[in-house]
């Protein structure tokens, strides 16, 4: 979306019902897996890049009550938010529609969200998510409201491969957010202005490698081939490797102006949530590899150069960036032990299920986790089966690397050329939050134990 340079637009009646003035650029996406579907969509083991832009160019007059501009771009967009009133009690909750619509919009996102990121073998996944509003030598006047100009990226890459003998993942996103007002440009609001760059990255990779080394049983050709190929197989392996970068600018330059009869928040935050893991297990073969690289760099930048004004309010320049989740986990358990009875496995199965069901019904992010634990406990055999030998693998090892490294800055300025005037506090604060969990683990066993 742009505005030229020989368009002036002014609203009318101000006092009136009407009189806001709304400019929108979003572009949305949702990957699917193992196929094309119809637009708007993109193709798995692909690039989802998306990109909004709100310009508003030199020379632009723009006149009215509340003047909002807002770019969005999110590449995983799978329901529309349903908002819900304040409710007086649970009988009236429970009668409302919408909330069934948002309860199940909840259960669906978790449940669609996995299955489209299923892989085999390999999973791959590169995500750009760029939202920018830009104004120019511009003159942005908000009569009895407000001016908000909010820059909003949402990327997101998953991955979830699971199979037996190896496995491996690669995911790289990138979420840019950015609200500039340049030079020349005179904001005016007789209640507040927010300049506001936000952007939130999620990376959600999962290697999961099983029955490494162990027989299916032999239900068709197929089988028989892979037990075939297993028997030759010394080693088993399962990697994962991630890799984001995040950046959010808002940014009040030299020469610009900006005026308001209550507050004006100049904020940048950028939120990460990260999440890498390759875990295997195997069984009569020579060496179990795990692999897991997480890198990543997260940056929040609040500039003022210019001339800002709260004539009965304050002045706010926040930066912030914070990881919800920053986790990296490397796992391989080589020689371990079937199960000892059909009971005991079938304990587990249920116990395993039932988990399932309550992050699906939660909506919770261990979805992933629980389904591969069903998964892994189900391809365990019922029977301990023989201690390897030196003919079937010699005698067991486990390489196991865990590797992170992950950055977060966040800077708040207020420059040599900027002028600051409040009728109340000027508050200029940075925040970074960083909370890495890295964990490595390897085991290695020379017998089955019987239980």
């Amino acid at each position: 979306f742009s505005v030229g340079s020989n368009i002036t637009v002014q609203v009318d009646g101000l006092l009136g019902l009407g009189g806001d003035i709304r400019l929108e650029a979003r572009d949305e996406i949702f990957a699917v897996a193992l196929g094309v579907a119809k637009a708007p969509t993109q193709v798995a083991y692909g690039s989802s890049d998306v990109e909004a832009q709100v310009l508003i160019r030199d020379g632009v007059v723009i006149k009215g009550r509340d003047i909002i501009a807002t770019a969005t771009a999110d590449n995983n967009l799978l329901f529309d938010e349903t908002e819900l009133p304040i409710y007086s009690g649970l009988s009236e909750k429970l009668g409302d529609g919408d909330y069934w619509l948002k309860s199940l919009k909840g259960l669906g996102t978790s449940v669609l969200n996995f299955l489209a990121n299923v892989r085999l073998f390999f999973g791959y996944q590169d995500s750009d998510a760029t939202a920018k509003v830009l104004v120019g030598d511009a003159d942005i006047t908000a009569v009895n409201g407000s001016v908000v100009l909010t820059a909003d990226a949402k990327s997101e890459a998953k991955s979830f491969t699971g199979v037996a003998w190896v496995a491996a993942t690669y995911l790289d996103s990138f979420a840019w957010s950015e609200v500039k007002v340049g030079s020349g440009a005179a904001i005016t609001a007789s209640r507040d202005v927010l300049i506001n760059a936000r952007n939130t990255n999620t990376l959600d990779a999962t290697s999961l490698l099983f029955r490494g080394g162990r027989e299916l049983p032999v239900v068709s050709k197929l089988s028989e081939s892979f037990n075939k190929g297993q028997s030759k197989n010394p080693f088993s392996f399962t990697v994962t490797i991630t890799t984001g970068e995040q950046h959010a600018y808002a940014t009040v330059e030299q020469g610009a102006e900006i005026i308001a009869g209550h507050d004006v928040d100049v904020i940048a935050r950028s939120e990460r949530t990260l999440s890498s893991s390759a875990t295997g297990s195997s069984r009569n073969q020579l060496l179990g590899i795990g692999f897991t690289l997480n890198v990543s760099t997260s940056t929040a930048d609040a500039v003022v150069h210019g001339m800002v004004t709260a004539s009965a309010g304050d002045v706010t320049v926040l930066a912030q960036t914070v990881s919800a989740k920053n986790k990296t986990v490397a796992l391989f358990d080589a020689g371990q032990s079937d199960f000892a009875s059909k009971k005991t496995k079938k304990r587990m199965e249920r116990f395993q299920a039932a988990r399932v069901g309550t992050n699906a019904l939660t909506g919770s992010a261990g979805l992933t986790a629980a389904l591969g634990a069903l998964i892994a406990t189900g391809m365990r055999n019922p029977a301990g089966g023989k201690p390897p030998t030196s003919g079937a693998g010699g005698s067991l090892g486990v390489i196991v690397i865990g590797i992170a490294s992950t950055e977060a800055t966040a800077n708040a300025w207020i420059g040599g050329t900027a002028v600051i005037s409040a009728g109340g506090d000027v508050t200029v604060r940075a925040d970074a939050l960083d909370r890495p969990d890295i964990s490595s683990q390897g085991t290695a066993a020379v017998f089955v134990d019987v239980v």
